[in-house]
């Protein structure tokens, strides 16, 4: 009987061969495993504008710091708008974005970082006095194309014409305040530190002849249409303390300055964030004070913009488990470790180390004897044969116990009977008393 192919190649090719199949499983086992233990990496848009970049910065730097699992890569753009197209487009797995801005395509809240407020000044010394006042005159907008949602719920709620309200950039906006060129002025700012400083330089808000605000009077029920913004009561003094800046409590409307998620976003992964940002306002806020307005966001089914199901289950409690996050590899592990186990035993007997050669087993030599009977001349080449025949036999009588005796021991009794019965056949043969013909048709 012909060998198997592995049977007949050479015992260090086959070495050289499971070897390097070993070093393949070995490397791919690496792989796999920097593959899945590797830190995921956010990436988040935000707008160099503002305070915004300089806290996602801090946040980044803390992340690369402590965790393990989690990294956030700072995708700077020039414009709050660019950074929705980012987003929009897919480019980014996160963004700061303002609620009222479009283009933010599947976006899921995870915290909102700042609040910007909705000013109206007036030029010092305006007859105005309410926004009704301003019907049929024109109304500078800074950032036109930001804020355009603002303008239109701000237009319907006052019945004024869109004509009415002119583009200005931030360079021109005061001068034409001053020269009348308008008569109120939009502005949406946060109300940070950095950007009220920045306020009353750009407005003179100090000076003798600083503009006075305007109260929007409607903005519970501009909230309630237009819920991307909502109603907010801007606290006295907030824009310059002394004089009053402004005079008394004024009610405007405000927009949530967003970190929002691509709702496909891993759940897990949302929630880990999500748990890293709460817990650096408490460690970061001393530093970078701006990080004290974090917070979170409505958790309500029917918010504006959704809460990402990740950053739900940490604001509620209900982050899964580690049964819940690995049950599948806990049930799919030991089965993959049964296959490798397999693949190892294949190896094993595919480099046949310990196992005895096809050709050694009892029974084969056994057989392998038949031909040497047959072909014997003379008793004593029969005598020779029986003594291998007992060599043979005799260890595997003496070794054998009751299982293998069950199981192999038929073949090899059926054997030697066989090997007997060959011997005296050729004994009569030699005698000059046996049957050729018999002898030559017998087959073992």
């Amino acid at each position: 009987m012909a060998k198997p192919l592995h049977r007949r190649l050479p015992l260090w090719l086959r070495l050289t061969m499971a070897t390097g199949l070993l070093l393949i499983g070995v490397a791919a086992s690496f792989g796999v495993y920097r593959y899945l233990s590797r830190p995921v990496t956010l990436t988040i848009a935000v707008s160099e504008e503002g305070h915004t970049l300089q806290l996602l910065n801090a946040l980044a730097g803390r992340m690369a710091e402590t965790s393990k699992d989690l990294r956030l890569k700072v995708v700077p753009t020039s414009r709050m708008l660019e950074a929705a197209s980012l987003f929009g487009a897919g480019k980014v797995d996160l963004a700061v974005l303002r609620a009222d801005l479009e283009n933010q395509g599947d976006a899921r809240a995870v915290a909102i970082i700042a609040q910007s407020v909705v000013l109206l000044f007036l030029p010092h010394g305006s007859p105005v006095e309410d926004v009704d006042g301003l019907k049929g005159k024109t109304i500078g907008v800074v950032d036109g194309d930001v804020n355009g949602r603002i303008v239109g719920a701000i237009a319907e709620s006052y019945g004024f014409d869109r004509a009415r309200f002119r583009d200005l950039t931030r360079e021109d906006a005061r001068t034409a305040l001053q020269t009348r060129q308008v008569q109120a002025l939009l502005v949406v700012t946060p109300l940070t530190y950095r950007a009220l400083a920045t306020m009353r330089a750009q407005f003179g808000l100090k000076s003798k002849q600083r503009p006075e605000l305007l109260a929007i009077d409607q903005a519970a029920a501009i909230a309630a249409g237009a819920r991307y913004l909502e109603s907010h009561e801007l606290p006295k003094g907030t824009l310059s303390g002394s004089p009053s800046l402004p005079d008394e409590d004024l009610t405007t409307l405000q927009v949530p300055v967003n970190i929002v998620a691509q709702r496909k976003l891993d759940d897990a992964t949302v929630a880990a964030l999500t748990r890293f940002i709460i817990d650096a306002k408490g460690e970061l806020s001393g530093k970078y004070p701006a990080l004290a307005l974090l917070r979170a966001p409505e958790t309500e089914k029917d918010a504006y913009i959704p809460l990402h199901p990740g950053a739900a289950a940490y604001y509620e409690g209900d982050e899964k488990s580690f049964f819940d996050r690995y049950g599948d590899a806990l049930f799919y592990g030991p089965m993959a470790l049964g296959g490798l186990a397999s693949l190892f035993a294949g190896l094993w007997r595919f480099l046949a180390i310990g196992a005895p050669a096809p050709d050694a087993h009892p029974v084969v030599r056994l057989v392998g004897l038949l031909p040497r009977i047959r072909a014997a001349t003379d008793e004593a080449v029969l005598d020779a044969i029986e003594d291998e025949i007992d060599d043979i036999v005799a260890p595997e009588l003496s070794d054998r116990t009751e299982r293998q005796a069950d199981e192999k021991g038929s073949d090899l009794e059926l054997a030697v009977s066989r090997l007997e019965q060959a011997v005296a056949r050729r004994r009569r043969t030699l005698a000059g008393g046996g049957d050729r013909t018999a002898e030559a048709g017998f087959a073992l």
